[in-house]
């Protein structure tokens, strides 16, 4: 049995547990989005017939052969290979392992506006744990914690996101596939704005409610 989440959509042959890595045969892959890997025992085989975001691994002669639909796909691959070097599987010969996603879109949502604002650094980790799960969007969810200019009222004692860390994730986040999405809150979830007399007047609710819980909420002004 191989260990590849997410399972493949199907694989043929064997494979083995042994102490011998699949590195034997090919070095590690690089998983950064489109990366080639140039090695005597590795080939390369575009295939348009893969549904998108697809690929095909084939073990044979001492070659692995990586077929891909597109740079989606190949980098699936790579990372499909790298799981089996972790894992120290060692694949016989004539095995086959296919592969392609069920939705076209996978996508995460992370709140950045409830306690700790992650940091650069740790926004990064999650986003290679992410594309290790082969989602491909990145909905990076703000309420107060991201630096508006002139709005500084609002996020000042926030540690909030700034337009530059933001590029900066963006970038990462192209070099592993993945798309990402400003979520910026705007009907709902307000009070870190609202409760500022300068914001005030936007408010709808201003004496207090119940929510969906029962629990009275003070009025934004009490």
């Amino acid at each position: 049995m191989i260990n590849i989440f997410p399972a493949p959509k199907r694989y043929i042959g064997g494979f083995a547990k042994k102490s011998v890595s699949v590195s034997a045969l090919v070095e590690r892959c690089p998983v950064s989005f489109g990366a080639r890997l140039l090695h005597p025992s590795l080939l390369y085989r575009h295939d348009a017939t893969l549904p998108d975001q697809g690929f095909r691994l084939r073990f044979r002669q001492s070659m692995l052969t990586v077929e891909y639909s597109d740079l989606h796909g190949l980098r699936y691959a790579h990372l499909a290979i790298n799981q089996l070097i972790d894992d120290a599987s060692v694949v016989r010969e004539d095995a086959v392992i296919e592969d392609h996603p069920d939705f076209p879109v996978r996508s995460v949502l992370l709140d950045i506006s409830r306690d700790r604002v992650p940091t650069i650094a740790t926004l990064k980790r999650l986003i290679d744990y992410f594309s290790s799960l082969r989602f491909n969007q990145l909905q990076l969810y703000t309420e107060h914690t991201f630096a508006y200019v002139n709005h500084e009222t609002v996020w000042r004692d926030y540690s909030p996101m700034t337009a530059e860390d933001i590029r900066e994730i963006d970038a990462y986040c192209c070099q592993l596939g993945i798309e990402l999405v400003a979520n910026q809150a705007c009907f709902g979830h307000m009070e870190k704005w609202l409760c500022h007399p300068e914001y005030a007047h936007l408010a709808e609710q201003t004496e207090g409610f119940r929510d969906q819980r029962g629990d009275f909420r003070a009025g934004l002004l009490a």
